[in-house]
């Protein structure tokens, strides 16, 4: 995955100072290679968020409620949130862990676009 990321990136061509194409690729320009290191630093950092952290690894640092792994042996593998206070995990003791993705945020329709009346005369609606 990886691999495929940089080779898009490496094919971004270079505009000129007025936006212009110049038909030179991104990874022939000068400081290209410099920054490459980075830029994979970056990407992987990404890549590895939401991975698994076993509690023989390490616990979190902050207090606050984060996704957890629990293995029970004699059942299927279960997966739920929890809550870490203190040191202490509140139902149980995971596997592991890793923060909580981030929440669903439906896309929010503009003020202006009618929704809010079409809505009132809906409810409004005599018949």
């Amino acid at each position: 995955m990886l691999e495929g990321i940089l080779r898009e990136i490496e094919e971004v061509e270079c505009p000129d100072a007025e936006g212009t194409s110049t038909g030179i690729g991104l990874a022939t320009s000068r400081g290209f290679e410099a920054a490459k290191e980075q830029i994979v630093a970056i990407i992987r950092a990404h890549l590895e968020d939401g991975r698994w952290i076993s509690c023989k690894e390490g616990l979190p640092e902050e207090d606050g409620y984060y996704l957890c792994s629990f293995d029970e042996g004699s059942c299927a593998p279960v997966v739920s949130s929890n809550e870490y206070r203190n040191g202490i995990w509140r139902y149980g003791n995971p596997a592991a862990w890793q923060p909580l993705p981030s929440y669903y945020r439906p896309k929010r329709r503009a003020v202006g676009d009618g929704y809010r009346q079409r809505l009132m005369e809906r409810f409004l609606k005599v018949e």
